[in-house]
């Protein structure tokens, strides 16, 4: 991952209707922790078991419209496949955010020794001022 920085605006008058914005900027390459690795694991197998269950539902779907409630139209045997199929990409989207946790990427990425250190040297995180030309 990388970690954009800058520091040192400084804003110098060119005219009178002018203002020129310069500072300096960096990248950080920050390596993946275990945590991280971790979270990208249990996002991997949640997504692979969705894919597969949702394939299964789009099936189930298919059948539960045509025998339960006796669509015979393709157009609705396709609707009950896609109730299916979004119902378990759904459920698979809850279960992600429930076991990957509330952390995200920026947050472990500005825990990097190297980030902390260039933040206490002045440097900030972003590769612009929040609001340089205003």
């Amino acid at each position: 991952a990388k970690v954009k920085m800058h520091r040192d605006v400084k804003a110098t008058r060119v005219s009178s209707k002018t203002t020129r914005v310069e500072w300096l900027k960096t990248i950080v390459n920050v390596p993946r922790c275990k945590e991280c690795k971790l979270n990208s694991q249990k996002i991997n197998i949640i997504s692979y078991t969705g894919t597969a269950l949702s394939f299964f539902a789009t099936y189930f779907g298919y059948l539960f419209a045509d025998s339960v409630l006796g669509w015979k139209s393709g157009g609705l045997h396709f609707l009950g496949g896609a109730m299916g199929f979004l119902i378990v990409i759904l459920i698979t989207f809850m279960i992600g955010k429930i076991f990957t946790g509330p952390k995200t990427k920026n947050y472990l990425k500005t825990k990097y020794p190297k980030v902390q250190e260039m933040i206490k040297n002045g440097w900030k995180i972003g590769s612009t001022p929040p609001n340089p030309y205003g």
